[in-house]
């Protein structure tokens, strides 16, 4: 995907016509073939029991529908940090953010967290983002010419004991990625814009949409532990995900999906057999639109209509739905935060994506009637877990991630104890 990625950035900065050979090495780069990308699998040489399992299931009483809710609110409590784990997550946001000011102190920058952190979604495994900004006082309002701090701070951090894999990734909004060697936490640092509208669109729709949280962790480790959300490997991005599946449950229906159960069905069904080449996406309202080729349509002319209506967000949609020459099949996602904003445009895995969204539909579905058939025998159906084929072994695949930052955050618990 990394592939994909940097010809499609080439391609935006071609000037010249591709000669016929280039544009078909170019088509055979883009129009890959989809695959089902399997989870990790675990290292372990003893499997551990699965924390959020309800195991083999007895009470033939519950539907298969019934089991599936009942084993996605409890991997949504097994996802969930422990005290021990937001207090690692706290003590490498105070360091991180005292290195940073150490610094860059003369340059007159300001940090601060977004992203799961702030919005409450963070696992254990999540980055930890920070934000680098300009101050006030600065004069200064261009996240590009932020470059040079960035550049500087990420030297430092290669030479300090606390970090390691250091990377500085120059883009439209620089940043730095790299992990906290004590705790194991990722940690990215960029020049991005202000989220805090997209922090508010994200509480809104959780308070809105029951079952929301567990719905959500589920999905994000079936597409985290297939290495399908990291947006520079191609994957959604986890506000971008997020999205997708408040749009998937937001769509008017006859049924809409009220249960846990329901609602994860409805996001696989979805994604799983949407045309991303016909269709785009929106939330607000939470509805198709058609893409567009700019030879079929003036551009220009809709924007203007749509602005002379007074309809920002139907000419954000015009400018953002317009396909791309050698992606037409890329996800066109608009953010309900800032309609002009396409979360989907760097998706270059959504082929893999899909197939995979497609195939985990089946499996559910296949599984959801063993069960009940189980059931309408009498018969207890004898698999531990109904979500281990989606989310995988992410106990034991994650397991040593989870114990580092767990220690990390005892440590500063048992200071804080004997400090009393």
């Amino acid at each position: 995907m990394l592939k994909v990625a940097q010809t499609a950035h080439d391609l935006s900065q071609q000037k010249a016509p591709l000669s016929p050979a280039a544009a078909e090495a170019i088509k055979e780069i883009m129009d890959y073939s989809p695959w089902y990308i399997d989870a990790q699998p675990s290292r372990m040489g003893r499997p551990l029991p699965i924390p959020w399992a309800l195991g083999p299931v007895k009470d033939t009483q519950k539907s298969s529908m019934e089991l599936l809710d009942l084993e996605i609110e409890s991997f949504g409590v097994y996802a969930e940090l422990s005290p021990a784990e937001k207090v690692a997550r706290e003590a490498v946001i105070v360091e991180t953010n005292t290195f940073i000011t150490k610094t860059i102190t003369k340059q007159m920058v300001e940090t601060n967290v977004f992203g799961s952190e702030k919005t409450g979604l963070a696992t254990a495994t999540s980055d930890i983002d920070f934000r680098l900004s300009w101050s006030p006082r600065s004069r200064q309002n261009s996240s590009s010419a932020l470059s040079g701090p960035l550049k500087h701070l990420a030297k430092a951090m290669s030479g300090s004991p606390e970090y390691e894999h250091v990377e500085f990734r120059f883009a439209k909004y620089p940043l730095i990625a790299a992990k906290h060697k004590k705790s194991g936490i990722d940690i990215q640092i960029v020049s991005s814009p202000d989220t805090r509208r997209q922090r508010d669109v994200t509480a809104q729709y959780l308070t809105e949409l029951p079952h929301l949280r567990s719905v959500y962790m589920v999905v994000k480790i079936a597409l985290s532990i297939r290495g399908l959300v990291d947006v520079y490997s191609g994957g959604t991005g986890s506000y971008g995900l997020f999205i997708m599946l408040v749009a998937a449950l937001k769509r008017r229906s006859s049924d809409p999906p009220t249960t846990a159960a329901a609602q994860l069905l409805r996001f696989l069904d979805f994604y799983a057999h949407l045309d991303t080449e016909k269709h785009a996406v929106s939330v607000s309202p939470p509805k198709l639109f058609m893409k567009h080729d700019a030879s079929e349509v003036s551009l220009k002319d809709n924007l203007e209509a749509a602005r002379r209506r007074g309809d920002a967000i139907r000419a954000a949609q015009w400018a953002i739905g317009q396909k791309r020459l050698h992606q037409r099949y890329l996800l066109c996602l608009q953010d309900p935060a800032k309609p002009s904003n396409d979360l989907g445009r760097k998706s270059n895995a959504v082929k893999h994506i899909q197939r995979t969204l497609k195939a985990l539909y089946n499996t559910l579905q296949k599984d959801l009637e063993d069960i009940q058939a189980a059931q309408d025998h009498g018969r207890p159906w004898q698999h531990d877990s109904i979500l281990e084929p989606h989310i995988g072994r992410c106990h034991e695949v994650y397991f040593e991630r989870r114990r580092k930052v767990e220690e990390y955050g005892l440590k500063f618990m048992l200071e804080e104890r004997r400090e009393r």
